[in-house]
């Protein structure tokens, strides 16, 4: 008894000859004709890539989140350059939340090199942080968007120089001005090397709907030449 499989054994089970005289084939223990065995191998096939196409769409759209949420902390680190070029924090220090932090070490392989430590800064530079800093460290603007310590919150925000709108904070993550520059240049590479993944995935997926078009033509095409097949049939009679 010979074998062929029907599909390179990907996506169907081996087909055998039953028997030569008849012409019908075993699929799965069960004689059929050829052309029926065909019809499933290529319905079974188009089963299995369509749930190949979901796993591959559901993979992209999470590429897609991680691209989004980098250029969201590109974003975040053009605001921290603005706020450190003001010169209005002691030593250049920039405060960041504790999210970019986590994101560049995890997602994009970076050191950031920051510390916790004290921050000494102007009141009037508070405005040029990113919004996600100011929120993390409770600096928020009072109605008519300008910044000022009305309550001294969890980091306690205490008066460094009075009457000259200077303040100090205690425990808070910082980088400097190289580390910043490091991290938005890592940034970039990520956001290039995450596109260029996104491209390739793009057009794998892309010839996986092309092979799953065409198992599911011919698999309606092999259907409808049988149902013509048995129309004409019985119509003779």
């Amino acid at each position: 008894m010979s074998e062929v499989n029907a599909t390179g054994s990907l996506y169907a089970s081996d087909v055998e000859m039953a028997d030569q005289g008849t012409g019908l084939v075993l699929m799965g223990g069960v004689a059929i004709t050829a052309d029926e065995a065909a019809e499933l191998v290529m319905m079974h096939k188009s089963q299995v890539m369509k749930e190949v196409c979901a796993s591959r769409t559901e993979l992209a759209q999470r590429h897609l989140e991680r691209i989004k949420k980098a250029r969201q902390y590109k974003v975040v680190l053009k605001d921290l350059k603005a706020f450190v070029d003001t010169g209005k924090s002691w030593k250049d220090r920039i405060p960041v939340s504790p999210d970019l932090i986590s994101f560049m070490k995890n997602e994009v392989g970076a050191s950031p090199g920051e510390s916790v430590n004290r921050i000494i800064f102007w009141g009037s530079a508070v405005m040029k942080l990113p919004e996600s800093v100011r929120e993390h460290y409770g600096l928020r603007p009072d109605r008519f968007g300008n910044w000022k310590p009305y309550a001294t919150g969890k980091y306690g925000i205490e008066p460094n120089d009075d009457g000259h709108n200077r303040w100090e904070m205690h425990g808070i993550t910082v980088i400097d001005k190289e580390a910043r520059d490091n991290m938005e240049e890592e940034l970039n590479n990520y956001i290039d090397q995450q596109n260029d993944g996104n491209n390739l995935m793009m057009s794998q997926l892309k010839s996986l709907v092309n092979s799953l078009t065409e198992s599911v033509d011919t698999a309606n095409s092999l259907g409808d030449k049988k149902h013509e097949f048995w129309r004409t049939a019985l119509s003779s009679f």
